[in-house]
């Protein structure tokens, strides 16, 4: 997938530019879009993303999200254990003030993936600074 995601960025660059990317971010973020996705945005995903399923809501049978929720466990360092290097993975959920979030994704999200989630007025200029921050 990391050559994929890099074969599209440079699509659409011209030759002498440089680009840094980072691909577990990307993943972390599609992995979180997987996770409340279902018909043909959940197919184009997981066909992207290179894995055979995602998981539903409604369906925990389904080992993707758990895989990587442990990946990104396995980043972080253990209490007591020495740091070797310093990896730090920040998942969020900012969503518009006007909508709701299902709540057992806002569960998931969080036991999976340790994300935050943030209800926001995106009209609000102090939002954008607080998501940015």
């Amino acid at each position: 997938m990391t050559l994929d995601m890099e074969r599209a960025i440079r699509s659409v660059m011209t030759k002498n530019q440089n680009v840094v990317f980072a691909p577990l971010s990307i993943v972390g973020a599609l992995a979180l879009v997987l996770l409340g996705s279902d018909g043909q945005t959940k197919d184009e995903l997981t066909h992207f993303m290179g894995v055979a399923t995602g998981r539903s809501l409604s369906n925990k049978t389904d080992t993707i999200h758990k895989s990587l929720g442990a990946y990104f466990a396995a980043l972080r360092p253990k209490p007591g254990s020495p740091v070797v290097a310093d990896v730090r993975v920040a998942n969020g959920i900012f969503y518009e003030d006007r909508y709701m979030i299902k709540k057992q994704y806002a569960q998931l999200a969080e036991e999976l993936y340790q994300s935050e989630i943030f209800r926001l007025d995106f009209g609000n200029p102090a939002s954008a600074r607080f998501v940015n921050k």
